[in-house]
């Protein structure tokens, strides 16, 4: 670790990692990000890149209002284009600061160009800080890791340049120019766990062990190097998704639970999913390893699910999507929400007959799909196409009085055939949910090969 900072070892630094067309850099006001973008705007034509800043108001301390006026003003005075972004974060509670984090870099995401780099001024002292808060919680060689120096965001990367220097570096370096930075008072507010381990734990350790700071930095590195090596390793996995959207993992099973999770772990990683927790995990693994083949097993977290069906795993990402609403049909095409899609009648100026109403399955449903063939259970059919439980309800279901004819747009009764063929008319389903339009394409094929579309 470096015990000064100056503008070319940042310069060095940054070219450690890829040269993007923009910096943004995260500009609280405080010491840490003052040091980092007043390195930056001296270095000016060397960096060849163009410099841009961006302040959250978290609306919270009576100071908030003075605090982003301090920043307007560092910024006018250097050129320096500043987007200010209010946050609105409710209440206090527990998971307020991950909350504002998590909606920092959704915004960020927003604002980063591709090929740009979102810099943000951690320092050696937060990741001392975070590698004994993890610890504390728990976490796995991941969260020990520590705060990356780069990961990817939004087509470019967030860069943590100043991880190898001091808090107390850059305030040194700031004093040596006169330039000014804020305090913010919470910093010192002992009930929030971070502030404790930097006000309370920290001193303690250093008193016995001065280069504490440093030796946990190390370690986190160490770390990290070790979940690079395993990434690396994990990446020979196979674990494309099937043509449904389902990963294979059963020839894992046998790897016991926590191995399992660490592959697990990995793949949610892989897919830009929030951390799902341990015990969550474990408990989900448990159960998977265990189910029969048609067991519909799950995990929720953070909007978020993992489901087991029929030995593969899915992944759902947020908005899932909703059931099919019940609804009379009227008329040439029918909406089902923004989600479930539109049916329609095309080809054709006739109107649907009257007694048609859409809606999902309804317990112990049948559907004739040969003409003298028999009725038979929807339940068993959705089965036999390895349509997952959770999406049958999305499926829209045409009625004609009460007889079922129509499941999504690839089963018809012969009644609608029948119909459709003397109308001139083609039965369309157009669902705008990507988990349904990949499930409309797969049954649609099957369909067609079974001749029944």
């Amino acid at each position: 670790m470096s015990k000064s900072f100056d503008n070319q070892k940042l310069f060095r630094k940054l070219d450690d990692f890829p040269h993007p067309r923009s910096y943004l850099v995260g500009f609280s006001g405080g010491a840490d990000s003052t040091a980092l973008l007043q390195a930056l705007c001296e270095l000016g034509p060397e960096l060849n890149t163009d410099i841009e800043a961006i302040h959250f108001n978290h609306g919270i301390h009576q100071e908030s209002g003075s605090w982003q006026r301090h920043c307007e003003r560092f910024c006018k005075e250097r050129n320096v284009r500043l987007t200010i972004e209010s946050l609105s974060l409710g209440a206090s509670g527990a998971n307020r600061e991950s909350n504002a984090r998590e909606m920092r870099y959704r915004i960020v995401a927003h604002h980063l160009n591709p090929h740009a780099i979102y810099l943000t001024a951690h320092t050696a002292d937060d990741q001392a800080e975070t590698l004994i808060l993890h610890a504390m919680r728990g976490s796995g060689v991941e969260g020990l890791a520590g705060i990356p120096e780069i990961r990817p965001l939004a087509g470019g990367h967030v860069v943590r340049p100043l991880l190898g220097f001091s808090r107390q570096a850059l305030e040194a370096y700031l004093m040596e120019r006169g330039v000014d930075w804020i305090e913010d008072p919470s910093n010192l507010d002992v009930r929030h766990d971070r502030n404790f381990v930097r006000h309370h734990v920290m001193p303690l350790l250093k008193s016995r062990w001065p280069s504490a700071r440093e030796s946990l930095a190390r370690s986190a590195r160490h770390l990290r190097a070790t979940v690079g090596a395993l990434e690396a390793l994990l990446a020979r996995i196979d674990l494309q998704p099937e043509q449904d959207g389902g990963v294979q993992l059963q020839k894992f099973y046998d790897l016991g639970p926590e191995n399992m999770s660490v592959i697990l772990r990995w793949w949610l990683k892989q897919e830009n999913a929030p951390p799902v927790p341990q015990s969550r995990l474990i408990e989900f693994i448990a159960q998977i390893t265990s189910a029969s083949r048609d067991a519909h097993c799950e995990t929720t977290w953070a909007g978020w699910a993992v489901r087991y069906y029929n030995d593969q795993l899915f992944l759902l990402p947020p908005p899932q999507p909703p059931d099919c609403p019940e609804k009379k049909w009227t008329g040439p095409a029918l909406s089902l929400g923004p989600e479930v899609g539109t049916l329609r009648l095309v080809g054709g100026d006739s109107v649907s007959p009257s007694g048609w109403t859409v809606g999902p399955r309804r317990p112990g449903t049948r559907i004739q799909l040969r003409s003298g063939g028999p009725r038979r259970k929807l339940k068993k059919i959705f089965q036999e196409q390895n349509i997952p439980p959770w999406q049958r309800e999305s499926i829209p279901v045409l009625y004609w009085g009460d007889e079922a004819v129509a499941v999504g747009d690839w089963m018809k009764a012969p009644r609608l055939r029948g119909w459709l063929a003397d109308a001139g008319l083609q039965y369309r389903w157009d669902p705008a949910h990507p988990d349904l339009v990949r499930l409309r394409e797969i049954c649609l094929r099957s369909a067609s090969r079974a001749g029944l579309a």
